[in-house]
């Protein structure tokens, strides 16, 4: 419109057309279109066969509404709900849709529980072990998490190369480390602390026990939260479905496992 408006009169169309055109394929997937499109903001997109010529067009609007329900949706699906699941969805059909992913949730929750049944003996001398092990799996549950919702963006959005996909996860590595370390100096301290006051021998053993368990918890779900999914769409699966129950299962089970058998080296 603009050359329109302050070309000569007299110039042909062909002086101030744009050639070389953006456009869309109808073999697209829709993903592939939402990451051409992110940056564009047309009102409207021409959609072209493949000898160029015009055979529809698709409203910026609508792509835009389609690209938000399609991100929208990855929170659902991180735990197990589909996008089929919504306010308006009968009561036992949601039950149906849920139900599956709690009870794999389920089976995967009794794997870390068995490595804590594994320690028992040393759980049963050391009771406060076992007040620090919800501090430690939460912790990095919640590292792991944070670099997870990152790198899930990024991969939706189509901003990662091969190259920007392994310094990523190297950041979120990098991240987890330096914040598990910090985390892991109070958590030591609190351990070191309530040791103390309890007369107990290993009070500083103890502290120093949770404090590098925490630190490098810390690290591997932060590498996790970084590589799944990448790692995801790689195998060509859906990097967001219930990619929260996997991650929780690896930093819990890594991070109460370390701290025990870690436990059980130095005690």
């Amino acid at each position: 419109m603009r050359r329109l408006l302050t070309a000569d009169p007299d110039s042909c169309i062909a002086d101030i057309m744009e050639g070389d055109v953006f456009f869309l394929t109808p073999e697209m997937t829709f993903l592939d279109a939402m990451k051409s499109t992110m940056t564009r903001h047309y009102p409207e997109y021409p959609i072209c066969d493949e000898n160029q010529h015009l055979i529809g067009v698709v409203r910026g609007e609508a792509l835009f509404t389609a690209e938000v329900v399609s991100l929208t949706a990855q929170a659902g699906e991180m735990v197990g709900v589909t996008d089929e699941d919504g306010p308006d969805t009968p009561f036992w059909r949601s039950m149906r849709l849920r139900l599956p992913w709690l009870q794999a949730n389920m089976l995967t929750a009794f794997l870390a529980a068995g490595v804590v049944g594994f320690f028992q003996d040393l759980i049963d001398r050391i009771v406060l072990l076992a007040i620090f092990l919800p501090v430690l799996a939460g912790q990095t549950a919640n590292s792991g998490a944070q670099s997870l919702a990152v790198t899930l963006r990024a991969v939706s959005l189509g901003w990662l190369s091969d190259e920007g996909a392994r310094a990523q996860v190297t950041k979120e590595a990098l991240l987890g480390i330096l914040n598990g370390a910090i985390g892991g100096l109070f958590a030591g301290g609190a351990m070191w602390a309530i040791a103390t006051t309890q007369n107990n021998s290993l009070a500083m053993t103890l502290g120093i026990v949770v404090f590098i368990a925490m630190t490098f918890s810390s690290l591997v779900s932060g590498f996790i939260g970084g590589l799944l999914p990448i790692a995801l769409r790689k195998l060509v699966a859906d990097p967001a479905v219930a990619s929260t129950i996997l991650l929780s299962t690896v930093t819990k089970t890594f991070s109460m496992g370390s701290m025990l058998l870690l436990a059980l080296w130095l005690v």
